[in-house]
């Protein structure tokens, strides 16, 4: 075996790690949208003050990390064909 065997990239796993990625993009653009858009979603028109809510209600915080372990917890079930449960606390100290 020599070293550009070793080091050869496995694409498949590349491939993988990339839609992964895409999954996690696309869970983050839903979850913007529902905090800020009130219409046009799929921005299929131009976006306009008028498809903005004219409130936030809720914010943003942790939601990037939460879709970045549902997407990797959809990645395990998947692979794994494993039954998950999980249950997320909220806490304030």
């Amino acid at each position: 075996m020599n070293t550009a065997e070793i080091h050869k990239p496995n694409t498949s796993r590349f491939q993988e790690l990339k839609q992964l990625h895409r999954y996690w993009q696309a869970s983050n653009y839903l979850s913007a949208a529902q905090l800020y858009l009130k219409d046009n979603f799929l921005l299929k028109d131009s976006l306009l003050l008028s498809h903005l809510k004219p409130r936030l209600l809720g914010h943003w915080g942790t939601v990037p990390g939460i879709n970045f372990m549902y997407s990797h917890l959809n990645r395990l079930i998947k692979e794994k064909d494993a039954s998950v449960l999980l249950m997320r606390i909220n806490s304030k100290f």
